[in-house]
């Protein structure tokens, strides 16, 4: 193979879209047999919407069962606070955040990837990188549960998420930035057939929130000390927006499973190595903070294909491309970090209830009296856009598609 991917998120998905539509041969190794799992962010900021535009996703994507909060519902120790998400964004609803079910998106970026010529391989974990001297050759992997199978390739990606087999496999040193907030996340049916505000609940120290993540589902979350024990489910309802609390006590009726989040802002020493190539959460895991995660990953995967498709034609620059990626990319995660990090640290030093009444009233006030485009707007477009905004409707991509449309006539 050209590449082999490890990992069939976002990044290793939308990177094996490119790289096999750029005529590249490309193999996404994935260990889990399906695409369900675990709490995974939902988040779809209008920047990543737009790439899904250029790639002729969008459509596909954005029928999905979806939420778009239009606007926030807060108490705040007990006063009230609306915040209308139009006066922030406009009326242009492409300019909205969607929450969509990741393992739905994940299979519309499978079924682009296969279609453009990669190969996919799910129930198949990664066992071990192989060698050519120094350099990265390839992998090894464990296929169905036993079986020992290798794939040699010019370029390994590592696309594994947080918790990266590939990265411990080589001991990377990864740099934490402390984060003293864990999150705990519950699935419940949604307060009322709208379904299309977000909801902030502050007392004290406790913060929760409560936000559209499909028509008729909404997600809770509760913000907890880092290393501190879960409260029981009486105690969660109590803490909850109250328009979460009554189906809340429903559905912890029939299952108290709440998963934890633990809020991590990491990143690797470097994102590449001979051969091998970090992105996404395997290379900076990310705080929830601001719905970035799959968002900086997709962003990343266009970067590195723009320079990885003309670099594997060119063998020995493919290093220098690798490079290249981490100097485009590193700066940007570094920014986007430390603007979801100060929010925490925030909340943490002030309490919730100071910092959310200051933020809130700030943006309410920038926002009527015109400035708000000067002062508040270029930190939102990071979240929203990127930094910067990256866009997938040029590259070799589009170069091999013309091609191949011009050799057919």
């Amino acid at each position: 193979m050209d590449v082999a991917i490890v990992g069939a998120g976002p990044a290793g998905l939308i990177l094996a879209v490119l790289l096999a539509r750029a005529g590249h041969a490309v193999a996404v190794v994935e260990q889990n047999a399906t695409f369900e799992r675990e709490y995974r962010g939902e988040g779809i900021q209008p920047g990543t919407r737009r790439i899904f535009d250029d790639l002729g996703l969008r459509a596909r994507i954005e029928a999905l069962d979806h939420g778009s909060p239009r606007g926030l519902v807060g108490r705040i120790d007990g006063a009230e606070v609306r915040l209308d998400f139009r006066d922030l964004l406009g009326d242009d609803p492409a300019a909205r955040s969607l929450f969509i079910p990741q393992p739905l998106l994940l299979e519309i970026l499978a079924d682009a990837a296969t279609t453009a010529g990669a190969a996919i391989a799910m129930a198949t974990a990664f066992k071990a990188l192989r060698y050519s001297g120094e350099r990265v050759a390839g992998i090894d992997v464990v296929e169905r549960g036993d079986r020992l199978e290798s794939i040699a390739a010019a370029l390994v990606v590592a696309c594994d998420g947080r918790f990266s087999a590939v990265r411990r496999s080589i001991a990377a040193p990864i740099h934490l930035a402390s984060v003293p907030y864990d999150l705990l996340w519950f699935s419940a049916r949604a307060a009322t057939d709208a379904n299309d505000l977000v909801y902030l609940e502050v007392n004290g120290p406790h913060l929760s929130i409560a936000f559209p993540s499909r028509r008729h589902i909404m997600q809770v979350g509760w913000l907890i000390p880092k290393g501190a024990s879960r409260p029981p489910p009486p105690e969660l309802i109590a803490r909850a927006p109250p328009e979460a609390a009554a189906s809340l006590e429903t559905e912890f009726a029939n299952s108290d499973r709440v998963t934890l989040l633990p809020i991590a802002s990491e990143s690797i020493d470097r994102w590449w190595r001979p051969g091998l190539l970090f992105i996404g959460d395997a290379a900076h895991p990310m705080s929830p903070v601001g719905a970035q995660g799959i968002n900086v990953a997709v962003q990343d995967a266009v970067v590195a294909a723009r320079h990885i498709a003309p670099a594997l034609t060119e063998g020995p620059t493919i290093d220098r491309a690798l490079a290249a990626i981490e100097r485009a990319r590193a700066g940007s995660v570094r920014r986007i970090a430390r603007q979801q990090n100060a929010l925490p640290a925030a909340l943490h030093r002030f309490g919730p209830g100071r910092i959310l009444r200051i933020a809130i009233g700030a943006a309410t006030i920038a926002q009527r009296s015109g400035v708000f485009s000067m002062l508040g707007g270029p930190l939102l477009d990071r979240f929203l856009w990127g930094d910067p905004p990256i866009r997938a409707d040029t590259g070799p991509w589009i170069d091999a598609a013309k091609d191949s449309r011009s050799k057919s006539r």
